[in-house]
């Protein structure tokens, strides 16, 4: 692992709250995947936005910890780390371009 030039070190697995967290599923896992990810241990882990990124589905599922079922995203997708924060935008049909169908 890299270290800062500081010399000091941190480890993402000792961070309390996690802004973001990435899932890819590959087309194979997507046909195997039936279930949503629990909404009590995406709030328990202390992640604030879960994205499931399906290139397959060529869809991203946006979940809150108050989420009961995601927000499907097929087109432009709009994030921003922090409310006052610049907005990322990511269009997804640019992303999923060079996947097969």
């Amino acid at each position: 692992m890299n270290r800062p030039r500081d010399g000091s070190y941190h480890d993402w697995r000792d961070r309390q709250t996690l802004l973001l967290a990435a899932e890819v599923v590959s087309p194979r896992s997507a046909k195997k995947r039936t279930a949503f990810p629990s909404v009590d241990s995406i709030g328990a882990k202390g992640i604030r936005k879960y994205w499931v990124v399906d290139g397959h589905a060529r869809l991203v599922e946006v979940w809150h910890p108050e989420d009961e079922r995601p927000r499907i995203v097929t087109d432009v997708f709009q994030w921003a780390v922090i409310a006052d924060a610049s907005e990322v935008e990511i269009l997804l049909d640019c992303l999923f371009t060079d996947l097969p169908a």
